[in-house]
């Protein structure tokens, strides 16, 4: 075969191929969609629910269902044994331990804020036990507390191998308050050398009786110096002696490594109520 108009007949018809293909690839209104062309193609691309093509998506699964999900294609291990679960309480039951409670907690309230007269009747007996003896002279300590004690026919055995004042304080350990009232019995520390070391390291050494309440101040009896006295304490300002007139803190003991003698305020260590 020969040329005419000077191409080779073979290039004429690659010509006319590729000029089919980009008609049937561009249409001939210009841009349009490109779809297939085999039934195959149709029925893989396009779902039989819907006339239009999706793209697959992507299923969300939240964080912790994907822990669960990784949990149960894990290997199985050796069972573990369940726990039964525990029976609930009725609703009544509930209602009325509450009811108890707070009628409980009500109580103790009360009992906290308003002195029984019960309470400060033997208080005050205590007190008028205690200020019988002002003055009297020759009498021990221990001598002293057990008569106010047995005053009211509530005496406290202690270990007589101890220290009276110290014993006396730990077995009142489930009986201290913090606000006293006439009666209540006050302790002091390092009031004296009972180890005879010379340093205030001895505890719980003396135990008085509270005669009353005065704002800032407690006045209480006890025996000093070898005598029942009236003395004064001030826990607000435990370093001050006087003030306006008025004693706050009385002086107690004067150790020897020590400029100033200790106040009351000073060696003061709590309040029971027996």
């Amino acid at each position: 075969m020969g040329r005419r108009n000077g191409r080779h007949p073979m290039e004429s018809c690659v010509v006319l191929s590729v000029c089919a293909v980009s008609l049937l690839l561009t249409g001939c209104g210009g841009a349009a969609p490109i779809y297939p062309t085999t039934p195959d193609e149709v029925a893989l691309l396009q779902p039989a629910s819907s006339g239009h093509f999706l793209p697959p998506q992507r299923r969300y699964v939240h964080p912790a269902l994907r822990q669960r999900i990784g949990r149960s294609r894990r290997p199985a291990g050796p069972a573990r044994a369940r726990r039964t679960p525990r029976p609930r309480r009725s609703t009544q039951l509930q209602r009325k331990r509450h009811k108890r409670s707070d009628s409980q907690a009500k109580s103790r309230q009360t009992r906290s804020r308003i002195p029984s007269r019960q309470t400060a009747l033997l208080g005050q007996q205590r007190v008028e036990a205690a200020t019988e003896l002002l003055g009297t002279a020759g009498l021990k300590e221990r001598a002293f507390v057990d008569h106010v004690l047995h005053a009211v026919g509530a005496p406290i055995s202690v270990a007589r191998q101890r220290p009276y004042a110290g014993a006396l304080w730990h077995s009142l350990r489930n009986r201290r308050v913090r606000q006293p009232r006439p009666g209540d019995l006050v302790f002091f520390r390092n009031t004296m050398d009972l180890n005879g070391n010379g340093r205030p390291d001895d505890g719980v050494t003396w135990v008085a009786v509270v005669e009353r309440v005065d704002g800032r101040r407690v006045l209480f009896v006890g025996q000093r110096a070898g005598k029942v006295r009236r003395m004064s304490l001030s826990r607000s300002r435990p370093r001050v002696v006087r003030t306006d007139g008025q004693v706050l803190n009385t002086r107690l003991v004067q150790w020897p490594r020590e400029s100033r003698p200790r106040t009351a305020g000073q060696c003061f260590a709590g309040f029971a109520r027996p």
